[in-house]
């Protein structure tokens, strides 16, 4: 008996690739912001930049996976007002994002009396790892596909997927 084969669209493929390519982006950029954070004799506003850049990443994505757009200047801002207003995100998580990006503004400012102390990157670099991985489906459901069909944006990013 021949195992039925489940139809995959060409666009779905296509998204299975980029959305795959995006995690791996992501991935990477908290790693390199753990390592800034493990030298000795860095600034730690060198590892709140990179996981800036990781955060903004991955809203982005998620808002342009949705099919929404800003309606202001791209940024971390208005893809968290975006994600907040179609009720992807809680509340809680906004204001999250809302202190990270205060920590990436001191950074990228140089008001380095805001970010003198790793421990609070940190703590950065963990509730925004914890966040993507509360948002982010398992790697089963987004390239398994345990329906036909199935895709990351079908799932409305269900926590505990």
């Amino acid at each position: 008996m021949k195992k039925k084969r489940c139809f995959v669209s060409k666009s779905e493929k296509r998204y299975r690739r980029l959305r795959k390519a995006q995690i791996d982006v992501v991935s990477d950029l908290l790693s390199q912001a753990h390592d800034l954070l493990g030298s000795k004799g860095g600034h730690p506003a060198a590892p709140a930049m990179v996981v800036s850049a990781a955060l903004e990443e991955f809203l982005r994505t998620w808002v342009k996976c949705e099919g929404h757009k800003t309606g202001r200047k791209p940024g971390i801002e208005a893809y968290a007002e975006t994600l907040r207003e179609q009720e992807f995100i809680t509340k809680q998580d906004a204001k999250d994002i809302a202190c990270w990006t205060r920590l990436r503004d001191h950074a990228a400012h140089g008001q380095w009396d805001e970010l003198s102390d790793k421990a609070r990157v940190n703590l950065m670099l963990e509730r925004v790892n914890l966040f993507m991985r509360k948002y982010t489906p398992s790697a089963e459901v987004l390239f398994g596909s345990l329906r036909p069909g199935a895709t990351w944006c079908d799932l409305r990013l269900l926590p505990g997927h």
